[in-house]
Formats: C-alpha cells, structure tokens, sequence
C-alpha cells in the first residue's frame, strides 16, 4: 500500500473537509431552498437525508480513500477495474467545478480591492464580468492562490483551513448581528424558518435531497482524496458527523447573516450570484459604516470559495500524481531537501562516501561527494514518484545491496 503523507492533527482534518464542505452555494442556496420549500419542514426533511444517506456516504468515500490510500481513480480501481470510470467522473466533476469557481472567486477579491480603495462597489456589476481582460486577471489571481496552496501539499492545506474556517465563523457572528439589527429583519428570518405546509411538497424533497449531496460535496472525488490523507487510528463516522454538523451550522448562520438584510431593503431574495455581487452592495451602501461591512461580507466569502477551490484542485493533483505519475512540485533546477522529502536518499549516500546510486526507471544518478557530510549531487532527474535504488561502486560499477527510497523531484 502507498505510503502518503497524512493531516497532521484531527482538528485540521475537520477543518479542511468542512472547508471543502462549505462554499458558495452554502452562503446563498441553501437558506434560500429553505425558505422557498417550506422553511422549517425543509430543514427537518434536509437532516433527514443528511443522517441516512449524507453522512454514510461520506463514511463509505472517506473509508475507501483511507483504504487505499489512492486518488479517486486508483481507489475505486481496486475495487474492480471497471469501477475506475466512476473515480474518472469524480476527478472530471472537481476539474469543471472548479473552472467557473476560480471566475467568481476573481469577482470577489475584485470587490474586496475595490472597497478597500474606494469604499465602493464597481460601478456596474454586468459591465466588468463583461470586461475582456480585468475577470481574467483576478480570475488568474484566485487560481494562484489556490495553487499556492496545493503547491505545499497536505501541510499547506491544512494550515491555510485552521485559520480561514475559523475567521469564517467569526466574521459571520460579526455580519449576523448587524443584519438583524436593522428594520424589518425578522422578514428575513421567518421567510428561512417558518413551516410552510402550502410550499413544502415532492419537489422540496427531492431540493432538499440533492442539496444534500451539493452541500457535503458527495460523489466528486474530496471526500476520498481527503480520506487518502487520514491516519489509521481516526475515528470516521465521529469526523462525518462533525463535517456534516458544521456544515448545516454555517449553512443556517449564513441565511440568518443575508436574508434579513435582503428583505429589510425589499429585494429579491432568488438571484443567486447576483444577489452577492449585484444586490447586497446596495444594501452596504445604504448603512453606515458599510464599506467595513462590505470587505468583512467578501473576505468571508473569498474564505468560503478559497477553502473549496483548494479541496477541487487537490482532487485533479491527487490523481495527477497517483495516475499519471506526475509530481507535485516541478521545475527545480537545482538539488536540495526537496528531491529527499523522507530524507532516507541523503542518508543512504551519506553513510556509503563516494558511492553512486542508479534507479532502474529514467537513470537517476546520486553520488556522494566522498566526506560523507554533505548531500549528493543530482544528475538527472524525472518526474517519478518511486525509485528502487542499487548501490554501485564508482569505480568497479559493483553493485551491492539494493536500497528503497522515496524521491520527489
């Protein structure tokens, strides 16, 4: 089975899942669904489903990936060759979704630059999403950072979680007191969650069964590539519970954070992206001290959109990596700590002065330098996760005891 680095503590796994959890959708669908679908009798019905199938199916796709220890492909690979085209679907989804949530990830920072330089909105919402070049250039910079992110792996995912989900929940206390204190708040609040037998239907139950699986970001590859990551000795239906939990906490938090504001101005509450970028800046415009309000509303929107698009792009570099035997970290021109991340390869030439090791894939070449105190020299190098290395004496070309390494150029 193949060794992977694993999360460094519980708190960060959760952290990061229910970050994967917890995106855009959650900021505005969910708390609308309620409302449009029965209010209370939708949020019954929507932990029904979340206890009888949410939750086992995240158990079963995060068991898979601690099984395996594969991406997606592999995982569902082992179990039956045919099986791979339902991980190749899973690793598809992440790759589309991601697509156009890196676009309105770049809508966001442009409004959070935008108000915190002139404690504005853009002027008109419809004229820079059609704007040939600016949407590409924050489109680009959202992409970076999420890149930035992944770049450092496992550890870099999980720092980046444990300090957005929390700010997350700290700014929503922040923007929910606000919203309620204003005029004709609780309009908002009963249209979240008061029953309404007459809206509450067949279609409300299947909304409230396919927000499900949107919510928990079921069937798309992060559950099993997050599960990949976790240790033995974690115990999944507690951690299940706690992602699933906080996920319907922030979901409900949200519509108590926006939809009181919304209907205290009198707006549209159905209009999607548009509601963010289009509507809500009026209702800042309209309140003192708006501007603040607007870059605390964006920044925990950019958290919740930054925490997903990491969970997606992680799902593409799991199976790239796994798969396609590609590596995470490209480009070095130079030897260093990063071609020995176990470190087992300097330890082997170290111990064996002016030896030379050769793999017998793309002819990696380490040599020792002869005083047993600094690293090899690299000669060249591929893009390969695993190696068999042999010793060889630099003279003689004898080769002696074969040696294991993980390298990672």
């Amino acid at each position: 089975m193949k060794t992977k680095n694993q999360w460094a503590s519980k708190l960060g796994f959760i952290m990061a899942t229910a970050g994967a959890a917890i995106g855009l959708g959650n900021l505005w669908k969910f708390p609308y669904l309620m409302g449009r679908n029965g209010g209370a009798s939708f949020l019954v019905v929507y932990l029904f489903f979340i206890c009888i199938l949410g939750v086992p199916v995240m158990m079963v796709e995060m068991s898979l990936g601690r099984k395996t220890r594969h991406d997606p492909v592999l995982a569902y690979g082992d179990i039956h060759p045919n099986a791979r085209i339902a991980g190749v679907f899973g690793v598809a989804a992440a790759f589309l979704i991601l697509s156009y949530y890196s676009v309105i990830g770049g809508w966001i920072i442009k409004y959070i630059v935008s108000y915190g330089t002139t404690f504005h909105a853009p002027a008109d919402f419809e004229a820079f999403i059609s704007a040939p070049a600016e949407p590409v250039f924050w489109h680009f910079l959202f992409l970076f950072m999420t890149t930035a992110v992944c770049y450092h792996g496992i550890s870099g995912i999980e720092n980046v979680s444990r300090i957005m989900m929390p700010l997350l929940f700290v700014l929503l206390i922040v923007i929910i007191v606000r919203s309620v204190t204003l005029p004709d708040a609780v309009l908002g609040l009963k249209f979240i969650f008061i029953p309404s037998s007459a809206a509450f239907n067949m279609k409300a139950v299947s909304a409230a069964l396919g927000q499900v699986f949107y919510s928990l970001s079921l069937c798309m590859g992060i559950t099993i590539t997050y599960g990949s990551y976790l240790g033995d000795k974690e115990n999944i239906p507690k951690s299940c519970a706690s992602v699933a939990g906080l996920d319907t906490i922030i979901a409900l938090m949200a519509g108590i954070a926006i939809f009181p504001a919304v209907f205290s101005f009198g707006l549209e509450p159905g209009q999607g992206p548009g509601l963010i970028f289009g509507t809500l800046p009026k209702v800042f415009a309209s309140i003192k001290g708006g501007s603040v309000f607007a870059i605390l509303f964006f920044a925990l929107v950019l958290f919740a959109a930054v925490t997903s698009a990491i969970a997606l792009l992680e799902v593409v570099v799991s199976f790239a990596v796994d798969s396609l035997k590609w590596t995470r970290k490209k480009g070095y021109g130079h030897p260093g700590p990063s071609y020995f991340p176990g470190r087992g390869s300097q330890r082997s030439v170290l111990r064996y002065p002016g030896k030379c090791y050769h793999t017998q894939l793309q002819r990696v070449r380490l040599c020792g330098n002869g005083d047993g105190q600094h690293p090899p020299s690299l000669w060249r190098t591929g893009h390969v996760l695993f190696y068999r290395l042999e010793m060889e004496s630099p003279v003689s070309g004898r080769r002696g005891g074969e040696k294991r390494s993980h390298l990672q150029a």
